[in-house]
């Protein structure tokens, strides 16, 4: 058959910012504190359906207040140009980085356009395209909004 699945799963504690969580293959989310600083939530295993009765262990890290999470799909990265280069991690974490305090939508349109502009005219199918984001307020503070 070989079908598989790659997936991350998290719960994030809205008392302290601890945020658990286990990478079945997926791309390593990325959290960006509002200093700039990335930290790569490594750690994991081979993707859901490839190898059976596989573990999986769970990490965990604590977010700072109006720490920015984000998870995106390959698909993100892997987006070929008219030479057939790849986007690559490295300008979509600067860019994480470098708008990091804009409100969720602006940062998920900024790097929406990014993907575009890096595709040119190169038109067809491409792998899917998938961010996740969310920002922890701090304890007490209003409920994070994920985008």
């Amino acid at each position: 058959d070989n079908q598989f699945v790659a997936a991350v799963i998290a719960d994030l504690d809205l008392r302290s910012g601890e945020l658990r969580y286990c990478n079945a293959g997926h791309s390593p989310p990325v959290a960006v504190a509002p200093d700039g600083c990335t930290r790569s939530l490594t750690g994991g295993g081979v993707p859901l359906g490839i190898l059976p009765g596989v573990s999986y262990t769970t990490h965990s890290i604590t977010l700072t207040p109006g720490e920015l999470l984000a998870c995106y799909t390959d698909g993100i990265p892997e987006a070929e140009n008219d030479e057939g280069e790849h986007l690559g991690v490295g300008p979509v974490d600067e860019s994480l980085v470098e708008h990091r305090s804009r409100d969720l939508a602006a940062i998920r349109q900024t790097v929406r356009h990014m993907v575009r502009d890096h595709r040119g005219r190169r038109g067809g199918h491409i792998d899917d395209i998938t961010l996740l984001l969310a920002r922890w307020n701090g304890p007490g503070g209003e409920a994070p909004r994920g985008d």
